[in-house]
């Protein structure tokens, strides 16, 4: 166990501090303890002991290294202030658990041993897989060796999890992606068939992941979970209970934001306007005030009847971010009934380096953002599948704010008036 904390006992102090006497406590349970005591005021470095406690006091600066130095079961981390985001990041990036120590719940020993479990102890055990999948997960992989498996342990949780299909979309990954998704097809493998398949594939960018998914899904619904994000067991297995005897078009649930530099979720509900299971029909609520707030289905929060999906036959650009605003689009052309469950099932992990969200990433996607947001545009004017509600839909809660974000990215982040002009030429042919 690692404990990272900017406060902690002195070598030479007469009173143990109650952060020691809990370390020391599961000491006696037989775990080993690392304490790294870190703040940017700590300008030596000390190393010390306190009964079997062994202490790293340093700056923050070294605290990178000493991370990445060695593997921790789990991390405790003792703030929830933002200067730990870093510290965060890496440990998510070597698959570590991490348990905020600074809440009494937290604390107990049974809570931080759970998180350091086999995976063959964390997931259920299954005697059958079914041969008719209610629900196809999609999850495209692009060297995701850091945080799939958490992504998948969360999905084989469930009493229900025998009846999915959990599609690995290897994105040509040099890591131990691969590796990753062939242990958990064979643990999940039951009389030759498994809940979770490695699909090997050409890297070809997670448009190209979503379309193998629909592809080859067998599932009643489809749902795509990106490799760096996650579900929460308990909804998402009244999820699938629901699922078994659900027939609506689309099944919209909440998520929540999982941001590396906070302590707490950030819960986002987009569908406040929607009674929670009552059958609506997609083009009465896809415009006005009485439906979707700000956003509609989203790929974080919407499931979809694969039927539908497959019917509209398209295809999304490869190696191109942005990428799921084309999806939102087309996804919705056969769609009629519409179901919110009052659900937080989805995990959105925020926090990754260089992020296409972020500043950076749209700077760096810059192209990627104007070839999604020109496809929008085309899809607006020429697809004659949507109705008219839908066009006018697609229209103001996709198309319109990326043509905004683009104008930002050219005016307010590049400050160039020529990507302005090219993509106003792209906009008026």
């Amino acid at each position: 166990i690692l404990l990272i904390t900017p406060k902690f006992q002195e070598e030479n102090s007469k009173e143990d501090h109650p952060d020691c006497l809990k370390l020391k406590e599961y000491a006696r349970q037989g775990y080993k303890i690392q304490v790294v005591y870190t703040n940017n005021e700590i300008e030596t470095k000390a190393f010390y002991e306190i009964d079997e406690i062994n202490v790293i006091k340093t700056g923050l600066k070294d605290l990178r290294q000493i991370l990445m130095s060695k593997k921790y079961d789990v991390i405790l981390v003792n703030s929830s202030d933002k200067q730990y985001a870093h510290v965060i990041e890496t440990s998510y990036l070597k698959d570590t658990p991490v348990i905020y120590w600074n809440s009494v719940e937290n604390r107990d020993i049974d809570f931080i041993a759970n998180h350091i479990k086999q995976p063959i102890d964390i997931i259920k055990q299954f005697s059958k897989v079914a041969d008719n999948p209610i629900l196809t997960i999609a999850i495209p992989s692009y060297n995701a060796e850091n945080t799939l498996e958490k992504c998948l342990q969360s999905m084989l949780k469930s009493e229900y999890s025998y009846l999915t299909e959990i599609l690995v979309i290897n994105d040509g990954s040099k890591d131990r992606t691969a590796e990753i998704g062939k242990y958990y097809q064979e643990l999940t493998t039951v009389d030759g068939k498994s809940i979770v398949k490695l699909i090997d594939k050409e890297n070809g960018g997670h448009g190209s992941g979503i379309n193998k998914g629909i592809e080859l899904a067998r599932g009643k619904y489809f749902k795509v979970v990106d490799s760096d994000d996650w579900l929460e067991e308990q909804p998402y297995n009244e999820l699938l209970k629901k699922l078994i005897e659900e027939n609506c078009d689309l099944i919209l649930t909440d998520l929540s934001e999982a941001r590396s530099f906070e302590e707490k979720l950030a819960a986002l509900d987009y569908y406040e306007n929607l009674e929670p299971e009552k059958i609506y029909h997609f083009d009465d609520i896809c415009v006005g005030k009485n439906g979707f707030k700000e956003w509609g289905p989203m790929l974080p929060t919407a499931t979809y009847k694969l039927d539908c999906l497959k019917k509209a036959n398209f295809k999304l650009f490869e190696k191109t971010f942005y990428v799921d605003m084309i999806y939102n689009a087309y996804s919705i052309i056969y769609i009629d009934t519409v179901k919110k469950y009052d659900l937080n099932i989805y995990r959105y992990y925020i926090g990754n380096e260089g992020q296409s969200v972020s500043q950076d990433g749209m700077k760096k996607n810059y192209k990627n953002h104007e070839d999604v947001t020109i496809e929008l545009m085309r899809i607006v004017v020429e697809e004659d599948r949507l109705s008219d509600n839908k066009r006018e839909y697609v229209l103001k809660r996709l198309c319109l704010p990326m043509i905004y974000v683009q104008y930002y990215i050219n005016l307010d982040l590049f400050k160039s008036r020529k990507k302005f002009l090219v993509f106003e030429k792209r906009v008026k042919q």
